[in-house]
């Protein structure tokens, strides 16, 4: 479903004074969860992304094409495996048309 640049630009101003909260709550997250004696990494991650998302609710690659579109994924900008980590500065959000590589 398609949103007018209104309501995208609605969400974005809202959410953005709440990135700051939603990235220490995120970092927080992590914190805690270390500490303790079973760490489930996958959910520590699903929570960042979900986190992430929140706080930018726009596709990435959209976005620097001058288009709006609602993320819907968390991807890595460098891979975990290759050196990546969860930081918010490593993570882009995708809409679907670009997570699958159609845009």
């Amino acid at each position: 479903m398609p949103f007018n640049s209104d309501t995208l630009n609605l969400l974005n101003d809202t959410l953005t004074g709440a990135s700051i909260f939603w990235k220490e709550m995120s970092f927080r997250l992590c914190k805690h969860m270390q500490g303790s004696e079973f760490v489930d990494k996958n959910a520590i991650r699903q929570r960042i992304f979900t986190a992430y998302l929140a706080a930018n609710p726009l596709c990435a690659v959209c976005k620097n094409k001058g288009r709006q579109s609602p993320a819907t994924a968390v991807r890595h900008k460098i891979n975990i495996a290759d050196g990546g980590t969860n930081d918010w500065d490593n993570l882009a959000g995708l809409c679907s048309d670009c997570d699958k590589g159609d845009r």
